[in-house]
């Protein structure tokens, strides 16, 4: 006798399963292992092997049925869902109703499933994408920062001002209490570079040497620690020291600084060129893609399953955590509030689905040439870029991530051909900027 399975639909994406499985085939299953176990069972006053089955029922019985109850309730309940082509989307929340010796196994299995979609294409839809140049102007800049990078510092003795840089001991309270992100000794500070709450840097201009200072400020309304957001924080801090920056000169001798050991200046300029154009074309590459990918999530409003987007909030909060480790050096960090990644991880789960659906409509595979210009472009970042593409190809799994961009890239390549391009001229900066 087969298993009974009836489906009731909570709501679009919320499905149960009432499951009922024969009292034999549990019967049965309970009847072998209890045989298995008499073979090589030990208890006093017998010879192994020979312990009556009674007896092990009496004593073990209870053990074997859950085990057995256990196993059951998964096979079933994953053979439940092929035999009704359900797309599961969660791990089920299993009740079980009915589990008595000689009675069928009776039991409740809740869970999401994805949802039904309808895709509409970009065809006629405005889509802009993005093109920019690295020219003279661009590349100056960026040889500034590089010198503001490998600038000295000096202790100075007049007030402080914007581009200095002062070692501060800092404490932050709010309400009353210490705030322990803002407390710090000999904390460096770069005036300007705003790395503070807005105002907290330009309270320091000004200010001597040995001077404590004691001001207050608001955190933003949307400040990342949402205990903290809107609050205000009263500052006591003492400027340490005030240190100026002596700027490397332009030259040769800077160039060999840089790891540039022949032609000098000219050659660094070129060398920073080629690295520029290639972060340029990455940026674009993924800013284009994200633009195509952003209006394709727009025409498809998709109901989301709320154990894939808990999901995803709780990966982006460990991701969120292990940066922090790192940028602070230390284990014991403040876990940022799960609302704080809510809108992120929804972008994602639609967009997840709404790939997988695309390609399994257009059958989509990505191509091996593809696979091997996407490798290759990244090797070029390393010395031998040929041991780097080898040791990729030696090892399918290695493969995989890049076969998945290619298949994303194949993606949005059908979808843009489809769309109306609207080509927007932008600047270097802009490109690189991260789109949060």
């Amino acid at each position: 006798m087969q298993q009974q399975v009836h489906v009731e639909v909570i709501d679009t994406l919320n499905r149960k399963l009432l499951i009922e499985v024969p009292a034999d085939q549990i019967d049965a299953k309970f009847q072998t292992r209890l045989n298995e176990l008499a073979k090589t069972a030990k208890m006093d006053g017998f010879r192994p092997g020979k312990v009556p089955v009674s007896l092990l029922k009496t004593r073990f019985g209870n053990a074997i049925r859950e085990e057995i109850i256990t196993d059951v309730l998964s096979k079933s309940f994953y053979q439940a869902i092929d035999d009704e082509k359900i797309a599961l989307a969660s791990m089920p929340t299993m009740t079980v109703k009915e589990s008595q010796m000689g009675e069928p196994l009776k039991y409740e299995a809740s869970f999401e499933v994805y949802p039904e979609i309808h895709l509409i294409d970009l065809t006629d839809q405005a889509v802009a994408q993005y093109q920019s140049i690295v020219d003279d102007q661009q590349l100056d800049l960026i040889l500034e920062r590089l010198r503001k990078q490998y600038a000295t510092w000096h202790e100075v003795d007049r007030l402080t001002q914007t581009g200095d840089k002062v070692e501060i001991d800092c404490e932050g309270k709010v309400d009353g209490k210490i705030v322990e992100a803002s407390k710090g000794k000999d904390m460096p500070i770069v005036l300007g570079s705003k790395v503070m709450i807005d105002g907290f840097e330009s309270n320091l201009i000004g200010k001597n040497a040995h001077e404590t200072l004691a001001f207050s400020l608001p955190f933003p309304a949307d400040y990342f620690d949402k205990s903290l957001a809107g609050k205000t924080a009263d500052y006591t801090v003492t400027i340490n020291k005030i240190l100026e920056s002596q700027l490397p000169a332009l030259d040769d001798a800077f160039a060999e600084c840089m790891g540039v050991k022949e032609g000098g200046i000219l050659q660094l300029r070129d060398t920073l060129r080629g690295n520029m154009e290639r972060e340029l074309k990455n940026a674009l590459h993924h800013k284009n893609k994200q633009a195509v990918l952003d209006a394709f999530r727009s025409v498809n409003q998709v109901e989301l399953p709320k154990s894939l987007v808990e999901s995803e909030v709780t990966h982006l909060q460990e991701q969120s955590k292990q940066r922090l480790q790192q940028m602070l050096g230390k284990k014991d960090v403040p876990e940022m509030p799960k609302e704080m990644f809510m809108a992120e991880a929804e972008k994602r789960v639609a967009l997840g689905l709404l790939m997988r659906e695309f390609i399994k409509k257009q059958d989509v595979k990505p191509d091996s040439a593809k696979v091997k210009i996407l490798i290759e472009d990244m090797a070029k970042a390393y010395d031998y870029p040929e041991k780097v593409i080898e040791w990729y190809y030696a090892d399918k799994k290695r493969l995989e991530s890049y076969e998945m961009a290619a298949l994303e890239d194949e993606v949005v390549e059908k979808l843009r051909s489809a769309a109306k391009i609207e080509l927007k001229s932008i600047s270097y900066d802009d490109a690189l900027k991260v789109e949060r």
